[in-house]
């Protein structure tokens, strides 16, 4: 039998541990759950054992073209793309938020620091404020779908939609929030203002980015996505 960790198990006498290890990238790939995965896996290497006891070869289970049979077993019931795979979206949406955001940053830190730099007049400001901040959106969801869609995963698009819907409400209680530890804080120029600002917003768009993926590979989506492929 496969051990509860995939990364270790050891294959069964029969099983083509290449098959194995392919399947494990192709389902990792396909936005497969690790539960779920190592329930394709045991699966896998029973029909393999089972096909090299008949005398079978392993084609007889994954076909001549094993990578889109293995990747059809989990379209077909419904398992790819619902993966989160937080780790690697939430740090892309947050980098692709702070590119944006890094000119305007610079400008309204040396504004606390100094009294050298003055921008005016009023609407200048605005439409400076209004260009990042579209800016930073922008930059925020397409560095999020070309990241997934480069993985393979097969939400990426689905998932750039209800980021790009859900990080304007994200953004404004981010805003919100940043502004309330900065009132609490006493709005100090010091660094742990700057610290507590920034977490707090970072946290904000984190758990936006977090919804807006869970949004994209819920079970309803996913079972889109498995009529899709049939």
């Amino acid at each position: 039998m496969i051990e509860v960790d995939e990364h270790t198990e050891p294959a069964p006498p029969g099983a083509d541990k290449s098959i194995l290890r392919d399947a494990k990238r192709i389902w990792r790939r396909a936005a497969v759950r690790p539960t779920d995965r190592r329930v394709l896996l045991a699966e896998l290497s029973d029909e393999l054992t089972a096909a090299d006891s008949d005398g079978l070869p392993a084609s007889a289970v994954v076909g001549e073209e094993p990578a889109a049979t293995l990747r059809s077993w989990s379209d077909e019931r419904g398992l790819s793309g619902r993966a989160l795979r937080l780790p690697l979206i939430v740090p892309v949406t947050l980098v692709g938020t702070a590119i944006g955001f890094a000119f305007l940053g610079t400008i309204l830190y040396m504004g606390f620091t100094t009294n050298e730099l003055r921008i005016e007049p009023t609407y200048v400001v605005v439409g400076l404020y209004a260009a990042t901040g579209l800016l930073a959106y922008l930059l925020a969801v397409t560095c999020t779908f070309v990241m997934l869609h480069w993985a393979d995963d097969p939400r990426s698009a689905s998932t750039a939609r209800w980021l790009a819907a859900t990080l304007p409400a994200g953004a404004a209680v981010a805003t919100a929030a940043g502004v309330g530890v900065a009132r609490a804080l006493g709005f100090t120029t010091e660094p742990r203002t700057f610290v507590a600002v920034i977490v707090v917003v970072c946290g904000v768009l984190a758990a936006t980015t977090a919804a807006a993926r869970y949004l994209a590979t819920r079970p309803r989506a996913a079972s889109e996505l498995s009529t899709a492929a049939a």
